[in-house]
């Protein structure tokens, strides 16, 4: 576990003392496909790291789901209320089996005080999913239904994407449900959008990988 959680990028460029006094206090957990990590409105005391796996972050309303966010390998979540002292604002589920690395929050402040350099990475890492909920914000309220899907594959292309001539490369790409959850959309109306774009040659679907057009992406 020690040599996993040495390559986090939270984690390093602690010392020796910083590092055992996280390895020996976290522990790791398993979770399966579909099993719910916290529920919106619980109490939050842990922070969590993603060792393998994928976790969302969701919201439901009507027995509708919005997506938020996706955790993957190296990633860490649920950090807001170990600040704010507050109840969990979402729902964290697993999409495939996961493994997670989870610190109480005494641990984590502990460690805060000895090592700015972890605040620091936290507090960046904080601005920017800011930007990224104020950019879903915008595209939410102002673009059309078609530019909320262009504008999720761009993101998306340049969060995971490989270049590959003129064709950007999306491995383990989402489904279309999960993109229209993503973005508040029927799965149809994803559906129609994605198909007129795949007739007119700008993206090509796989079983699990997507190529966009770079052309295409740099409408967006």
């Amino acid at each position: 576990m020690r040599a996993v959680l040495k390559n986090i990028p939270i984690f390093k460029g602690l010392n020796e003392a910083e590092r055992s006094l996280i390895f020996n206090n976290g522990i790791l957990k398993n979770y399966r496909k579909g099993e719910i990590v916290f529920k919106k409105g619980e109490s939050g005391s842990i922070l969590y790291v993603v060792i393998k796996g994928e976790i969302k972050i969701s919201l439901f309303r009507d027995d509708k789901e919005i997506i938020l966010k996706y955790f993957r390998e190296g990633e860490f979540f649920g950090e807001l209320p170990l600040f704010t002292l507050g109840k969990r604002t979402a729902t964290a589920i697993a999409c495939k089996n996961s493994t997670l690395f989870m610190l109480d929050h005494r641990v984590f402040l502990t460690v805060l005080k000895k090592s700015p350099e972890i605040l620091l990475k936290i507090t960046r890492e904080m601005a920017k999913r800011i930007e990224e909920s104020n950019k879903k914000i915008f595209s939410l309220a102002f673009l059309d239904t078609a530019g909320k899907i262009a504008r999720y594959l761009y993101d998306l292309s340049r969060e995971k994407g490989e270049e590959i001539g003129e064709w950007i490369l999306i491995k383990d790409r989402p489904q279309i449900s999960e993109i229209a959850k993503n973005l508040g959309i029927s799965r149809e109306t994803a559906s129609r959008v994605i198909n007129t774009w795949r007739k007119a040659g700008m993206i090509e679907l796989k079983r699990k990988e997507i190529f966009i057009n770079r052309e295409f992406l740099s409408e967006v």
